[in-house]
């Protein structure tokens, strides 16, 4: 194969060309990325080092307008993410305040059994317990018995409740 002598270019050629390649992009630059990229040219020691230096400079400033088309996107699903979690949130604090008052008006003259039902609803659907976490509060009681014991409540409240509750709850559409 055979071996070229590299072309001898003075800096200011190779800053130029250099200079060139950023300006097919909008990215910010200052003098160390130039330099940087001279340097980097004379120490490859391409056949053609203008147009390396060219090319170099392009590819930088390609690169920068897409890290910061990359950091946008990802600002913006940042962003998206928690106004959808504050939603979410919302919704279920303003479900909970409905299940509450339905419960609250529920209560007045039920039993102590009726009263469990009730509690066990609130407890999974309010508070957003979990079945163990349930069970801590009843300790006497099988996972069967809890589970009978939400679907009577649930028998008692889903009546009242609001579409848009029924659907918190996985009972409505």
């Amino acid at each position: 194969m055979p071996t070229t002598t590299p072309v001898a270019v003075n800096r200011n050629e190779l800053r130029l060309a250099v200079l060139r390649g950023l300006a097919v992009a909008p990215a910010s630059i200052d003098d160390y990325v130039v330099e940087r990229l001279v340097a980097r040219t004379l120490a490859r020691k391409p056949e053609n080092p203008v147009g390396y230096a060219h090319i170099a400079g392009r590819n930088y400033a390609i690169s920068q307008v897409r890290s910061a088309d990359a950091k946008r996107r990802a600002e913006v699903r940042r962003v998206e993410a928690e106004e959808r979690a504050a939603r979410a949130k919302a919704h279920a604090e303003e479900c909970a305040k409905e299940l509450r008052g339905i419960i609250a008006t529920l209560v007045e003259g039920t039993t102590d059994i009726q009263f469990c039902h009730l509690d066990v609803v609130v407890r999974a659907y309010a508070d957003g317990a979990k079945d163990e976490d349930i069970a801590k509060q009843y300790p006497k009681t099988t996972r069967d018995q809890r589970y009978q014991w939400k679907t009577r409540g649930l028998r008692r409240v889903l009546p009242l409740a609001s579409e848009k509750l029924r659907a918190f709850m996985g009972y409505g559409g």
